[in-house]
Protein backbone atom coordinates (compact mmCIF):
# COMPACT_ATOMS: atom_id res chain seq x y z
CA UNK A 1 0.00 0.00 0.00
CA UNK A 2 0.83 3.64 -0.22
CA UNK A 3 0.60 6.41 2.30
CA UNK A 4 -2.62 8.50 2.42
CA UNK A 5 -1.19 11.26 0.32
CA UNK A 6 1.35 9.78 -1.98
CA UNK A 7 3.39 7.06 -3.55
CA UNK A 8 6.73 5.90 -2.25
CA UNK A 9 9.46 7.75 -4.09
CA UNK A 10 11.11 9.44 -5.86
CA UNK A 11 14.34 8.61 -4.01
CA UNK A 12 17.33 8.70 -6.31
CA UNK A 13 18.52 10.25 -9.55
CA UNK A 14 20.75 8.75 -12.27
CA UNK A 15 21.81 10.04 -15.71
CA UNK A 16 19.04 9.74 -18.27
CA UNK A 17 21.23 8.01 -20.88
CA UNK A 18 21.87 5.21 -21.44
CA UNK A 19 18.59 3.73 -20.29
CA UNK A 20 19.40 1.32 -17.49
CA UNK A 21 17.87 -0.99 -14.95
CA UNK A 22 19.68 -1.80 -11.70
CA UNK A 23 18.34 -4.37 -9.28
CA UNK A 24 19.92 -4.37 -5.85
CA UNK A 25 18.93 -4.73 -2.22
CA UNK A 26 16.18 -2.29 -1.32
CA UNK A 27 16.07 -0.41 -4.63
CA UNK A 28 14.98 -0.63 -8.23
CA UNK A 29 15.76 1.63 -11.15
CA UNK A 30 13.44 1.76 -14.13
CA UNK A 31 14.28 4.55 -16.55
CA UNK A 32 11.42 5.66 -18.77
CA UNK A 33 11.18 8.03 -21.66
CA UNK A 34 9.92 11.56 -21.96
CA UNK A 35 6.29 12.66 -21.69
CA UNK A 36 5.52 9.78 -19.37
CA UNK A 37 6.03 7.10 -22.06
CA UNK A 38 8.23 4.06 -21.44
CA UNK A 39 11.58 4.53 -23.10
CA UNK A 40 14.02 2.11 -24.69
CA UNK A 41 14.65 -0.58 -22.07
CA UNK A 42 16.81 -2.98 -24.07
CA UNK A 43 19.53 -2.57 -21.45
CA UNK A 44 17.27 -3.34 -18.51
CA UNK A 45 18.67 -6.81 -17.95
CA UNK A 46 22.33 -5.78 -17.91
CA UNK A 47 22.37 -5.46 -14.15
CA UNK A 48 21.43 -9.10 -13.56
CA UNK A 49 24.92 -10.39 -14.32
CA UNK A 50 26.44 -7.83 -11.95
CA UNK A 51 24.16 -8.96 -9.15
CA UNK A 52 24.91 -12.65 -9.75
CA UNK A 53 28.67 -12.30 -10.22
CA UNK A 54 29.46 -10.14 -7.22
CA UNK A 55 26.51 -9.90 -4.85
CA UNK A 56 28.44 -8.79 -1.80
CA UNK A 57 30.42 -6.12 -3.59
CA UNK A 58 27.38 -4.95 -5.49
CA UNK A 59 25.33 -4.66 -2.34
CA UNK A 60 28.14 -2.86 -0.53
CA UNK A 61 28.83 -0.44 -3.36
CA UNK A 62 25.24 0.30 -4.26
CA UNK A 63 24.16 0.41 -0.63
CA UNK A 64 26.69 3.18 -0.06
CA UNK A 65 25.51 5.01 -3.16
CA UNK A 66 21.93 4.67 -2.01
CA UNK A 67 22.68 6.28 1.34
CA UNK A 68 24.38 9.23 -0.31
CA UNK A 69 21.51 9.67 -2.75
CA UNK A 70 18.85 9.48 -0.06
CA UNK A 71 20.45 12.41 1.73
CA UNK A 72 20.13 14.48 -1.42
CA UNK A 73 16.55 13.43 -1.91
CA UNK A 74 15.53 15.06 1.37
CA UNK A 75 13.93 13.94 4.58
CA UNK A 76 10.42 13.74 3.16
CA UNK A 77 11.38 11.24 0.48
CA UNK A 78 13.46 9.24 2.93
CA UNK A 79 10.42 8.95 5.18
CA UNK A 80 8.31 7.90 2.21
CA UNK A 81 10.72 5.08 1.43
CA UNK A 82 10.36 3.73 4.95
CA UNK A 83 6.62 3.33 4.44
CA UNK A 84 6.94 0.69 1.70
CA UNK A 85 5.23 -2.42 2.99
CA UNK A 86 6.77 -5.80 2.18
CA UNK A 87 4.29 -8.51 1.24
CA UNK A 88 4.28 -11.87 -0.48
CA UNK A 89 3.20 -12.09 -4.11
CA UNK A 90 2.27 -15.22 -6.03
CA UNK A 91 2.87 -16.10 -9.69
CA UNK A 92 0.21 -14.46 -11.83
CA UNK A 93 -0.48 -11.64 -9.38
CA UNK A 94 -0.98 -8.24 -10.97
CA UNK A 95 1.25 -5.66 -9.30
CA UNK A 96 3.04 -2.36 -9.79
CA UNK A 97 6.75 -1.58 -9.43
CA UNK A 98 7.95 1.91 -8.53
CA UNK A 99 10.37 4.04 -10.54
CA UNK A 100 12.94 5.37 -8.08
CA UNK A 101 15.30 7.13 -10.46
CA UNK A 102 15.32 9.18 -13.63
CA UNK A 103 12.88 11.70 -15.00
CA UNK A 104 9.81 9.66 -14.08
CA UNK A 105 10.73 8.89 -10.49
CA UNK A 106 7.66 8.07 -8.45
CA UNK A 107 5.80 6.41 -11.31
CA UNK A 108 4.28 2.99 -10.67
CA UNK A 109 4.57 0.67 -13.68
CA UNK A 110 2.16 -2.25 -14.12
CA UNK A 111 3.68 -5.71 -14.01
CA UNK A 112 2.85 -9.39 -13.56
CA UNK A 113 4.61 -11.59 -11.00
CA UNK A 114 6.25 -14.55 -12.75
CA UNK A 115 7.96 -16.24 -9.80
CA UNK A 116 9.60 -15.72 -6.43
CA UNK A 117 13.23 -16.79 -6.19
CA UNK A 118 14.97 -18.36 -3.22
CA UNK A 119 16.51 -15.08 -2.11
CA UNK A 120 13.03 -13.56 -1.77
CA UNK A 121 13.23 -11.37 -4.87
CA UNK A 122 10.86 -11.66 -7.80
CA UNK A 123 10.95 -12.13 -11.52
CA UNK A 124 8.38 -9.84 -13.11
CA UNK A 125 7.03 -9.01 -16.53
CA UNK A 126 6.70 -5.28 -17.20
CA UNK A 127 3.29 -5.05 -18.85
CA UNK A 128 3.74 -1.92 -20.96
CA UNK A 129 7.39 -2.56 -21.83
CA UNK A 130 7.04 -6.27 -22.69
CA UNK A 131 10.22 -7.12 -20.80
CA UNK A 132 10.98 -9.65 -18.08
CA UNK A 133 13.18 -8.50 -15.21
CA UNK A 134 14.60 -10.46 -12.26
CA UNK A 135 15.97 -9.66 -8.80
CA UNK A 136 13.13 -7.31 -7.89
CA UNK A 137 12.81 -6.78 -4.10
CA UNK A 138 9.32 -7.07 -2.61
CA UNK A 139 9.70 -3.64 -1.03
CA UNK A 140 9.36 -1.86 -4.37
CA UNK A 141 6.24 -3.75 -5.40
CA UNK A 142 2.62 -3.14 -4.49
CA UNK A 143 -0.64 -4.83 -5.49
CA UNK A 144 -2.23 -3.45 -8.63
CA UNK A 145 -4.58 -0.63 -7.72
CA UNK A 146 -8.15 -0.91 -9.02
CA UNK A 147 -8.74 0.90 -12.30
CA UNK A 148 -9.67 4.51 -11.65
CA UNK A 149 -13.11 5.10 -13.16
CA UNK A 150 -13.37 8.88 -13.36
CA UNK A 151 -16.86 8.60 -14.83
CA UNK A 152 -18.23 6.67 -11.88
CA UNK A 153 -20.78 8.33 -9.61
CA UNK A 154 -19.31 8.75 -6.14
CA UNK A 155 -21.78 8.64 -3.24
CA UNK A 156 -20.10 11.28 -1.08
CA UNK A 157 -20.02 13.86 -3.86
CA UNK A 158 -17.76 16.84 -3.33
CA UNK A 159 -15.72 18.21 -0.45
CA UNK A 160 -15.28 22.00 -0.43
CA UNK A 161 -12.07 22.87 1.41
CA UNK A 162 -11.66 26.51 2.43
CA UNK A 163 -8.63 28.16 4.04
CA UNK A 164 -10.14 31.01 6.06
CA UNK A 165 -9.23 33.80 8.44
CA UNK A 166 -11.60 35.52 10.84
CA UNK A 167 -12.04 39.03 9.45
CA UNK A 168 -15.67 40.10 9.19
CA UNK A 169 -15.55 40.46 5.40
CA UNK A 170 -14.06 36.98 5.05
CA UNK A 171 -16.63 35.38 7.33
CA UNK A 172 -19.46 37.18 5.55
CA UNK A 173 -18.38 36.02 2.10
CA UNK A 174 -17.60 32.41 3.01
CA UNK A 175 -20.82 32.10 5.04
CA UNK A 176 -22.85 33.39 2.09
CA UNK A 177 -21.00 31.01 -0.24
CA UNK A 178 -21.90 28.05 1.97
CA UNK A 179 -25.50 29.22 2.31
CA UNK A 180 -25.69 29.43 -1.48
CA UNK A 181 -24.32 25.88 -1.72
CA UNK A 182 -26.88 24.52 0.74
CA UNK A 183 -29.85 26.32 -0.81
CA UNK A 184 -29.15 25.60 -4.49
CA UNK A 185 -27.25 22.31 -4.70
CA UNK A 186 -29.11 19.11 -3.85
CA UNK A 187 -26.21 16.71 -4.28
CA UNK A 188 -23.98 15.41 -1.48
CA UNK A 189 -21.45 18.02 -0.36
CA UNK A 190 -19.30 18.44 2.74
CA UNK A 191 -17.50 21.57 3.93
CA UNK A 192 -14.07 21.75 5.57
CA UNK A 193 -12.95 25.06 7.08
CA UNK A 194 -9.22 25.26 7.77
CA UNK A 195 -8.76 28.20 10.15
CA UNK A 196 -5.25 29.39 9.36
CA UNK A 197 -5.32 32.02 12.13
CA UNK A 198 -6.62 29.58 14.74
CA UNK A 199 -9.77 31.63 15.37
CA UNK A 200 -12.42 28.97 14.98
CA UNK A 201 -14.03 30.29 18.17
CA UNK A 202 -14.81 33.61 16.47
CA UNK A 203 -16.69 31.78 13.73
CA UNK A 204 -18.59 29.70 16.26
CA UNK A 205 -19.45 32.69 18.43
CA UNK A 206 -21.18 34.25 15.43
CA UNK A 207 -23.65 31.39 15.06
CA UNK A 208 -22.72 28.10 16.66
CA UNK A 209 -25.79 26.27 15.34
CA UNK A 210 -25.05 27.37 11.77
CA UNK A 211 -21.44 26.18 12.13
CA UNK A 212 -22.47 22.75 13.46
CA UNK A 213 -25.03 22.29 10.71
CA UNK A 214 -22.97 23.44 7.74
CA UNK A 215 -19.33 22.66 8.55
CA UNK A 216 -18.59 18.94 8.63
CA UNK A 217 -14.83 19.24 9.18
CA UNK A 218 -12.51 21.89 10.55
CA UNK A 219 -8.85 22.32 11.37
CA UNK A 220 -6.77 24.89 13.24
CA UNK A 221 -3.34 26.07 12.16
CA UNK A 222 -2.86 29.24 14.21
CA UNK A 223 -0.22 30.98 12.13
CA UNK A 224 0.66 33.58 14.75
CA UNK A 225 3.56 34.91 12.72
CA UNK A 226 2.23 36.95 9.81
CA UNK A 227 2.48 34.93 6.65
CA UNK A 228 4.69 36.26 3.91
CA UNK A 229 2.04 37.28 1.41
CA UNK A 230 4.68 37.77 -1.26
CA UNK A 231 5.32 34.04 -1.24
CA UNK A 232 2.09 33.69 -3.17
CA UNK A 233 1.62 30.09 -2.10
CA UNK A 234 -2.11 29.57 -1.49
CA UNK A 235 -2.86 28.54 2.11
CA UNK A 236 -5.45 26.03 0.93
CA UNK A 237 -2.67 24.00 -0.69
CA UNK A 238 -0.50 24.10 2.41
CA UNK A 239 -3.33 23.19 4.75
CA UNK A 240 -4.86 20.54 2.52
CA UNK A 241 -1.64 18.54 2.76
CA UNK A 242 -1.97 18.56 6.53
CA UNK A 243 -5.70 18.08 7.03
CA UNK A 244 -7.07 16.17 4.05
CA UNK A 245 -5.39 12.73 4.19
CA UNK A 246 -7.52 11.47 7.06
CA UNK A 247 -10.75 12.83 5.59
CA UNK A 248 -10.35 11.56 2.03
CA UNK A 249 -9.41 8.12 3.33
CA UNK A 250 -12.69 7.86 5.23
CA UNK A 251 -15.01 9.15 2.50
CA UNK A 252 -15.45 8.53 -1.22
CA UNK A 253 -15.49 11.94 -2.89
CA UNK A 254 -15.54 12.56 -6.61
CA UNK A 255 -14.00 15.99 -6.15
CA UNK A 256 -12.06 17.91 -3.55
CA UNK A 257 -12.47 21.62 -4.28
CA UNK A 258 -9.63 23.72 -2.87
CA UNK A 259 -10.81 27.29 -2.29
CA UNK A 260 -9.36 30.47 -0.88
CA UNK A 261 -11.34 33.00 1.12
CA UNK A 262 -11.57 35.43 -1.81
CA UNK A 263 -13.66 33.16 -4.04
CA UNK A 264 -17.23 34.34 -4.63
CA UNK A 265 -19.69 31.57 -5.49
CA UNK A 266 -22.88 33.50 -4.81
CA UNK A 267 -23.79 33.95 -8.48
CA UNK A 268 -22.53 30.55 -9.61
CA UNK A 269 -24.80 27.70 -10.65
CA UNK A 270 -23.10 25.03 -8.53
CA UNK A 271 -25.29 22.23 -9.83
CA UNK A 272 -24.19 23.03 -13.36
CA UNK A 273 -20.59 23.39 -12.24
CA UNK A 274 -20.41 19.95 -10.63
CA UNK A 275 -22.31 18.32 -13.49
CA UNK A 276 -19.98 19.81 -16.09
CA UNK A 277 -16.91 18.90 -14.06
CA UNK A 278 -18.20 15.33 -13.79
CA UNK A 279 -18.87 15.19 -17.54
CA UNK A 280 -15.25 16.01 -18.40
CA UNK A 281 -14.00 12.80 -16.71
CA UNK A 282 -10.86 14.79 -15.94
CA UNK A 283 -8.63 14.45 -12.90
CA UNK A 284 -8.42 18.22 -12.32
CA UNK A 285 -10.94 20.87 -13.36
CA UNK A 286 -11.71 24.51 -12.71
CA UNK A 287 -14.37 27.04 -13.68
CA UNK A 288 -13.59 30.21 -15.55
CA UNK A 289 -13.06 33.24 -13.33
CA UNK A 290 -14.42 36.77 -13.33
CA UNK A 291 -12.49 39.29 -11.31
CA UNK A 292 -14.20 41.66 -8.90
CA UNK A 293 -16.42 44.46 -10.26
CA UNK A 294 -16.52 43.02 -13.78
CA UNK A 295 -19.76 41.51 -15.05
CA UNK A 296 -19.81 42.10 -18.80
CA UNK A 297 -18.79 38.74 -20.24
CA UNK A 298 -18.33 40.24 -23.71
CA UNK A 299 -15.51 42.34 -22.29
CA UNK A 300 -14.03 39.59 -20.12
CA UNK A 301 -10.90 39.00 -22.20
CA UNK A 302 -10.13 42.73 -22.35
CA UNK A 303 -10.79 43.12 -18.64
CA UNK A 304 -8.49 40.31 -17.63
CA UNK A 305 -5.63 41.47 -19.77
CA UNK A 306 -6.08 44.95 -18.34
CA UNK A 307 -6.13 43.80 -14.72
CA UNK A 308 -3.47 41.08 -14.99
CA UNK A 309 0.05 41.20 -16.34
CA UNK A 310 0.38 39.48 -19.73
CA UNK A 311 2.58 36.70 -18.35
CA UNK A 312 0.00 35.69 -15.76
CA UNK A 313 -1.22 32.44 -17.25
CA UNK A 314 -4.44 32.04 -15.25
CA UNK A 315 -5.82 35.25 -16.77
CA UNK A 316 -5.66 33.67 -20.20
CA UNK A 317 -6.36 30.01 -19.48
CA UNK A 318 -9.24 30.70 -17.12
CA UNK A 319 -10.91 33.25 -19.41
CA UNK A 320 -14.30 32.15 -20.68
CA UNK A 321 -14.48 30.90 -24.26
CA UNK A 322 -18.23 31.00 -25.06
CA UNK A 323 -17.95 28.63 -28.01
CA UNK A 324 -16.87 25.79 -25.68
CA UNK A 325 -18.82 23.93 -23.02
CA UNK A 326 -15.46 22.93 -21.59
CA UNK A 327 -11.87 22.75 -22.73
CA UNK A 328 -9.14 20.21 -22.11
CA UNK A 329 -6.04 22.18 -21.19
CA UNK A 330 -2.45 21.60 -20.14
CA UNK A 331 -2.63 23.92 -17.13
CA UNK A 332 -5.08 24.66 -14.31
CA UNK A 333 -4.22 27.38 -11.80
CA UNK A 334 -3.68 26.40 -8.16
CA UNK A 335 -6.09 28.96 -6.72
CA UNK A 336 -9.42 27.08 -6.99
CA UNK A 337 -9.07 23.61 -8.57
CA UNK A 338 -11.43 20.67 -8.27
CA UNK A 339 -9.22 17.60 -7.90
CA UNK A 340 -9.99 13.92 -7.88
CA UNK A 341 -8.82 12.54 -4.49
CA UNK A 342 -6.61 9.90 -6.13
CA UNK A 343 -4.91 12.57 -8.22
CA UNK A 344 -4.44 14.67 -5.09
CA UNK A 345 -2.82 11.74 -3.30
CA UNK A 346 -0.46 10.82 -6.10
CA UNK A 347 0.59 14.35 -7.01
CA UNK A 348 1.14 15.51 -3.43
CA UNK A 349 3.08 12.35 -2.65
CA UNK A 350 5.44 12.70 -5.61
CA UNK A 351 5.93 16.46 -5.55
CA UNK A 352 7.65 17.30 -2.28
CA UNK A 353 10.18 19.47 -4.12
CA UNK A 354 7.76 21.18 -6.49
CA UNK A 355 4.79 22.19 -4.35
CA UNK A 356 5.18 25.92 -5.05
CA UNK A 357 4.92 25.16 -8.75
CA UNK A 358 2.47 22.28 -8.53
CA UNK A 359 0.03 23.72 -11.06
CA UNK A 360 2.79 23.59 -13.68
CA UNK A 361 3.16 19.83 -13.27
CA UNK A 362 -0.04 18.35 -11.89
CA UNK A 363 -1.98 17.93 -15.14
CA UNK A 364 0.54 15.68 -16.83
CA UNK A 365 1.86 14.16 -13.61
CA UNK A 366 -1.56 13.03 -12.39
CA UNK A 367 -2.26 11.48 -15.80
CA UNK A 368 1.08 9.69 -15.80
CA UNK A 369 0.80 8.35 -12.27
CA UNK A 370 -2.79 7.19 -12.75
CA UNK A 371 -2.27 5.98 -16.33
CA UNK A 372 -4.86 8.30 -17.85
CA UNK A 373 -4.86 10.22 -21.14
CA UNK A 374 -2.76 13.30 -20.40
CA UNK A 375 -4.65 15.35 -22.99
CA UNK A 376 -7.83 15.00 -20.91
CA UNK A 377 -6.34 15.17 -17.42
CA UNK A 378 -7.23 18.84 -16.88
CA UNK A 379 -10.29 20.81 -17.94
CA UNK A 380 -11.65 24.35 -17.80
CA UNK A 381 -15.42 24.68 -17.45
CA UNK A 382 -16.45 27.41 -19.88
CA UNK A 383 -20.12 27.09 -19.08
CA UNK A 384 -19.61 28.19 -15.47
CA UNK A 385 -17.80 31.15 -13.92
CA UNK A 386 -16.93 32.07 -10.36
CA UNK A 387 -15.97 35.44 -8.96
CA UNK A 388 -12.80 36.42 -7.15
CA UNK A 389 -12.54 39.60 -5.11
CA UNK A 390 -8.77 40.03 -5.17
CA UNK A 391 -7.09 40.08 -8.57
CA UNK A 392 -3.93 41.45 -6.99
CA UNK A 393 -3.50 38.34 -4.86
CA UNK A 394 -3.72 36.19 -7.96
CA UNK A 395 -1.07 38.23 -9.74
CA UNK A 396 1.16 38.25 -6.67
CA UNK A 397 1.04 34.48 -6.42
CA UNK A 398 2.12 33.98 -10.00
CA UNK A 399 4.82 36.66 -9.79
CA UNK A 400 6.70 35.00 -6.95
CA UNK A 401 6.28 31.53 -8.37
CA UNK A 402 7.76 32.61 -11.70
CA UNK A 403 10.90 33.73 -9.86
CA UNK A 404 11.66 30.17 -8.78
CA UNK A 405 10.38 28.08 -11.67
CA UNK A 406 13.85 27.24 -12.92
CA UNK A 407 14.50 25.36 -9.68
CA UNK A 408 12.12 22.57 -10.63
CA UNK A 409 12.02 22.63 -14.44
CA UNK A 410 15.07 20.40 -14.71
CA UNK A 411 13.73 17.73 -12.35
CA UNK A 412 10.19 17.73 -13.75
CA UNK A 413 10.82 17.88 -17.48
CA UNK A 414 8.26 15.24 -18.37
CA UNK A 415 5.42 17.00 -16.58
CA UNK A 416 6.39 20.69 -16.64
CA UNK A 417 4.37 23.16 -18.71
CA UNK A 418 4.89 26.89 -19.13
CA UNK A 419 5.02 29.48 -21.89
CA UNK A 420 3.70 28.10 -25.17
CA UNK A 421 3.02 24.73 -23.57
CA UNK A 422 0.18 26.30 -21.56
CA UNK A 423 -2.61 25.88 -24.04
CA UNK A 424 -6.06 24.64 -24.89
CA UNK A 425 -5.76 21.09 -26.18
CA UNK A 426 -9.37 20.62 -27.26
CA UNK A 427 -12.56 22.68 -27.22
CA UNK A 428 -15.64 20.57 -26.53
CA UNK A 429 -18.76 22.31 -27.85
Amino acid sequence: GSSPLGAHGPLRMLPQQPWMFAAFLGAIVVAVGSAGSPGDVTALLQAESRVRSSPSKTAEKEGKTGKESEKKAGKDDAKSSEKVNTMVFRPGDKAEVVVLEGQSAGTWLPCTILRQDRDGTYKISLTDLERNVTKIPAGVLRPMAPELDVGKYIADGVLLFWAVGSKDLTMDLVTQNINHLRSTYNGPADVFLAHYDGNQDIWQSRDEEWYKKNVQYSGLKNWKIKRNKASGFPPQLILSQEFLPEVVNKKQYRWVWLLDEGVDLRQTNLTQLFEEAFATKSLIAAPTVKLANHTDEDELDKIEYKDCDPWYTACKVHSKQPECSHRYVSFVDMMFPLIHPRALQEVYGSCSSCMQHIDHVWCYRSARLLRKNKDEACAILDGVSIGHNNAKSLKKASAQINLNQSDVRSSDKDDWVDGDKIKTIKCVK
